[in-house]
């Protein structure tokens, strides 16, 4: 079942994978989704550095955002639909039917930000 916003035409609809790339169990996933990333991340929570353990679809859209923000970076005159279409042609193969068009994993990454 669709799940809004993500499921809005306008959106990337991202899934979340586990650390071995599979699926992960509480991520969203059907046809409207795009392509699917890490849901996991371990991220500083305090002023004294230390860290916490965080996980969710939520984790996976901004690890989506941060590589296209390099993109553009890398890439200042690109269109977006040029660096959506050098998303996808970058990622890996989805682990199961409805995870979209791949994964944004670490050889991906490289694939998507190579110069």
């Amino acid at each position: 079942k669709p799940v809004f916003p993500a499921a809005y035409p306008s959106v990337l609809a991202v899934g979340g994978v586990g650390a071995g790339g599979q699926p992960w169990e509480q991520s969203n996933f059907g046809g409207f989704v795009d392509l699917s990333a890490s849901a996991f991340a371990t991220l500083p929570v305090r002023n004294d550095g230390a860290a916490g353990a965080y996980v969710g679809t939520s984790i996976s859209s901004a690890a989506v955002a941060h590589a296209l923000g390099q993109y553009f970076n890398r890439h200042p005159a690109a269109t977006p639909e040029q660096a959506l279409a050098a998303l996808r042609a970058a990622l890996s193969a989805p682990p199961a039917d409805g995870y979209g068009a791949g994964v944004l994993d670490a050889a991906a990454l490289g694939r998507f930000l190579a110069p």
